[in-house]
């Protein structure tokens, strides 16, 4: 029985864990930990994924598993984007691997392909050249017609607002933060 309530108390925190994840980007602390502050669009996605992990039972009864689950920190996806202007250490013009979809429903970051995002990036260390989305999510913004969605990061704007803000408005107030954070 100890074995069972130790379990179910371990499972009642992974929101939690997913959360603290995902959690909202904040200023400055935002702007001055990623790699790459820019807009995107993306070229292309390929598929990483195994086949879902699957139960086969052999001739002597034990179970073998086939396939494999992924870690949350690990993607199923890579996108190849570009950086169409870059705000902080992306340069216009420049192509980008950015890992994504981990299988899970929460936390997890989807690109589609032909989208363009405004996204805050750090380097994957284990894959040299390639990036991740800062808090999953949290991390990008759509850009539709030339207005960045929901930024919430913009002061006074709340997270569930459909805030629509004009790429370049936003890119002067990402600009301004980082000129005050290093004169």
């Amino acid at each position: 029985m100890k074995p069972l309530f130790s379990l179910l108390i371990a499972i009642s925190f992974i929101p939690c864990f997913a959360w603290a994840k995902s959690a909202p980007l904040f200023l400055p602390d935002a702007v001055e930990e990623a790699d790459i502050i820019a807009h995107i669009r993306v070229l292309e996605n390929t598929d990483l994924s195994p086949p879902r992990p699957r139960h086969r039972r052999n001739e002597d009864g034990s179970v073998t598993v086939e396939g494999r689950f992924f870690h949350s920190e690990e993607y199923q996806r890579t996108a190849t984007v570009i950086v169409v202007p870059g705000i902080k250490g992306g340069q216009k013009g420049q192509p980008l691997l950015i890992g994504h979809s981990n299988g899970l429903t929460c936390p997890n970051v989807f690109y589609e392909t032909g989208g363009e995002y405004l996204v805050f990036l750090k380097k994957i260390d284990k894959n040299p050249g390639e990036y991740a989305t800062m808090n999953y999510y949290a991390g990008q913004f759509p850009i539709k017609d030339g207005k960045v969605l929901h930024f919430y990061l913009w002061k006074g704007f709340e997270a569930s607002e459909k805030a629509e803000i004009p790429y370049e408005q936003v890119a002067a107030f990402l600009k301004t933060l980082m000129e005050k954070k290093n004169p």
